[in-house]
């Protein structure tokens, strides 16, 4: 991620750290986001090691592993903190579910952030193209725009998540 960045360093050193905050930021939590999926699913396949660790949490440094951090945030490429065990364990089946688990749960969270913001997008495209026929306030400048944006994420992803959490937690005491 940063490798393909470098040239902004010698023109734009303050552009370059802005990105090198974003890189750390998205990497922790794609990272966070992978681990806590794939522990949820080996918790439903019966292994008790991810909730012994606290991994089903929403605390991010759980499932963080701070060189797979590092290498994903210069490379685009990294890790996190694996599930203790043998892999096989559980199965053949359940073990490719856990590791599935884990690009599956960025995939559905990359879709979750982006129908909102598509959607959101689409309101503002509609709204230039058809705005003496529909109620429309177009924002005043870029910035406002973005915060329209990232607020209408918030507000559709936040509550997903909540609900999201409580149904998973639910569903682990009823299994105990």
């Amino acid at each position: 991620m940063l490798i393909s960045s470098a040239n902004l360093l010698p023109d734009d050193i303050a552009a370059f750290l802005r990105l090198a905050v974003l890189c750390i930021i998205s990497a922790a939590a794609a990272m966070w986001v992978s681990g806590w999926f794939q522990a949820v699913v080996a918790t439903v396949f019966g292994d008790p090691a991810p909730r012994a660790q606290g991994r089903l949490t929403g605390n991010p440094l759980r499932n963080l592993d701070p060189v797979g951090l590092a290498v994903g945030t210069v490379s685009g490429l990294g890790w996190g903190r694996q599930l203790p065990g043998e892999p096989g364990r559980q199965g053949r089946w359940p073990s490719v579910a856990i590791a599935a688990a884990g690009p599956l749960g960025n995939l559905t969270v990359g879709f979750l952030l982006a129908a909102p913001v598509g959607l959101e997008l689409l309101r503002l495209g509609l709204g230039l193209r058809f705005g003496e026929h529909l109620f429309h306030m177009q924002p005043p400048n870029v910035w406002l725009a973005v915060v329209v944006v990232a607020s209408t994420v918030m507000c559709v992803a936040i509550p997903i998540k909540i609900w999201n959490t409580a149904r998973i937690e639910h569903r682990l005491q009823e299994q105990e």
